[in-house]
């Protein structure tokens, strides 16, 4: 069983949504089944959301009047206090009712900190003490609970804050059928998902389809999670929704990933990475080097035979003054569309221009014409494609043979009397000549 000073794990399925954090090993189990229901559920949520919330209680200590609870999770004033009760481990007799065996603290009240009609507790430690009392109080410099918890390396669960700010409408099955969907998407790395409903009740603790079926048609429950089911298949497709902008957090992902893929394009590369990449990239040496002419018109071959273009930072300057020819130099063999460098002096005081340090050749294209560097690699490949395609293109003399012979063909089909009739023709000849 992870004890609560195992570090959080750090998924990055709802790293989009803003989330609260909750103490962990205290909704779910070893086994990943909901221990909390109903208001118990609720009125825990409620008060780990006024530990995030309340910044002077970053420690874990949070303070409330009952009125906010009731109205905060819709449950009525007497089992909000039955509640409090059993999250606190006291075991009370409800009339009518056996007594209930000993429970896991959860929350500690602490005594004469407020004056009523508010109350104060703490969040509880896998002991049963204080979170405050164990792991030191952080008044000086008050933090939320997250940053607390991950301070003192203390394991959490993070749930979205939408679903703790809603706890009254989703107040029961609801709240317990979204946590263990949250529970199941961890466990699986997916946002978009194909579960066993056997499976997600056992997870939530409701045996009861109807309500599984009411809660897919709540309104609030729809802007965390979608989820349908064909009539007699046991498997249902849930997808996770942001429930700000509406939208499904696999597209989310697939336009965070997108964005990362540009970032990792226009970052500049290093000269490791221009080494590495000389043996494994695309195009050739002669193929970047041609579409490096095609772009920079101005480009000229100087007297050691390497292309060049004029420097942009130090147009061309040479110990103070403008060089006779253009300083900076293109290298076709390095990187994955090749390098440039400047490297002129500036002054005679052996400082030397470094443009072009960690950029590839289309980088200078981007530059000149206003473009993001993304589009101008992609201005590169379509070029050397079209370079390729023209290589690859039959010459002209075998075009017009082709026409040609084309047009001997005779312009209406054979019909296929004709072609029995030619057919027998030949066929008595050659008897004929056996004969």
């Amino acid at each position: 069983m992870k004890s609560q000073q195992t570090p959080k794990r750090n998924p990055k399925l709802f790293e989009s949504v803003p989330m609260y954090a909750v103490p962990g090993a205290t909704l779910f189990d070893e086994a990943g089944k909901l221990k909390l229901h109903g208001v118990d559920l609720s009125v825990y949520l409620y008060c780990c959301r006024l530990a995030n919330v309340q910044w002077k209680g970053g420690d874990g200590k949070f303070m409330f009047r009952i009125e906010d609870v009731t109205a905060g999770t819709g449950c009525k004033e007497r089992a909000v206090w039955y509640a409090l009760k059993g999250l606190q481990g006291l075991t009370e007799q409800k009339p009518g009712k056996a007594a209930s065996p000993a429970r896991e603290k959860l929350i500690v009240r602490i005594e004469g900190k407020c004056k009523r009609p508010f109350h104060m507790f703490s969040i509880a430690t896998l002991y049963g003490s204080p979170l405050c009392n164990a792991y030191g109080d952080s008044q000086g410099t008050p933090s939320p609970l997250r940053q607390f918890l991950y301070d003192k390396k203390l394991w959490y669960d993070d749930i979205p804050s939408y679903l703790m700010d809603n706890l009254k409408p989703l107040k029961g099955a609801p709240l317990a059928i979204a946590l263990a969907a949250y529970q199941l998407a961890i466990d699986k790395d997916r946002v978009q998902l194909a579960v066993k409903l056997k499976t997600w009740s056992e997870k939530a603790g409701i045996a009861r389809e109807s309500l599984f079926k009411d809660a897919w048609r709540s309104s609030e429950f729809s802007k965390l999670i979608h989820a349908s089911r064909l009539r007699g298949d046991e498997e249902v497709q849930v997808t996770f929704y942001h429930p700000a902008k509406g939208t499904s957090l696999l597209l989310t992902r697939s336009n965070a990933a997108r964005r990362a893929y540009l970032r990792e394009i226009d970052r500049p590369i290093s000269q490791y990475e221009s080494e590495q990449n000389r043996d494994t990239r695309e195009y050739t040496s002669g193929e970047i080097t041609r579409t490096n002419q095609h772009f920079y018109s101005d480009a000229q071959i100087n007297e050691d035979g390497v292309l060049v273009v004029e420097c942009p930072e130090c147009h061309g300057s040479k110990g103070g003054r403008r060089a006779a020819y253009p300083t900076l130099r293109f290298d076709p063999d390095k990187g994955a569309y090749g390098v440039m460098y400047c490297g002129a002096d500036v002054d005679n005081k052996k400082n030397k221009c470094t443009y072009g340090a960690g950029k590839m050749s289309y980088h200078l294209l981007a530059e000149r014409r206003g473009i993001r560097p993304a589009e101008a690699m992609r201005m590169y490949d379509n070029f050397i494609r079209e370079l390729r395609s023209e290589q690859n293109d039959p010459p002209l003399e075998d075009l017009q043979a082709r026409v040609t012979s084309m047009s001997e063909m005779p312009l209406t089909p054979e019909s296929l009397e004709e072609r029995n009739a030619r057919a027998t023709e030949e066929f008595q000849k050659k008897w004929q000549e056996q004969i």
